[in-house]
């Protein structure tokens, strides 16, 4: 599949197996993950989303975030790179303006959409929000 193609980055390598981007570029960070998932993920599965989903769950379990962390950084720095970083997941700006006012709303915590998200990986957190 790849051996004739020149892979330089991530974008070259979703683009070459013609992965979901907007999916795997949250979750294929670097050359790296893009070979783990290659030899270890692709084609484990009938569809490749769900190989992507596997492997989103794998670099999920070997993450240092924890949820002190991720209140910290959501107050202090940029909540929508903290939530990509943290989810694997790519948000809009609109996604994100849910995400504040059910906050602001008192819908929903930072600490309830983390710990929700812990329960189960692959739903996506703005079902927590809307």
């Amino acid at each position: 599949m790849l051996a004739n193609k020149k892979i330089t980055c991530p974008l070259d390598f979703v683009v070459a197996l013609e992965l979901p981007v907007e999916r795997s570029m949250a979750i294929l960070l670097t050359i790296d993950d893009c070979k783990v998932f290659y030899t270890d993920y692709l084609h484990n599965n009938h569809h490749i989303v769900d190989d992507l989903m596997d492997y989103k769950a794998y670099k999920l379990s070997k993450t240092v975030f924890n949820l002190d962390k991720f209140v910290n950084e959501c107050m202090l720095g940029d909540m929508k790179e903290t939530f990509k970083k943290t989810f694997l997941h790519s948000f809009s700006n609109h996604d994100m303006m849910l995400v504040n006012r059910a906050i602001a709303n008192g819908r929903v915590t930072l600490e309830y959409i983390y710990k929700e998200f812990q329960k189960n990986v692959h739903q996506n957190i703005l079902k927590y929000v809307l």
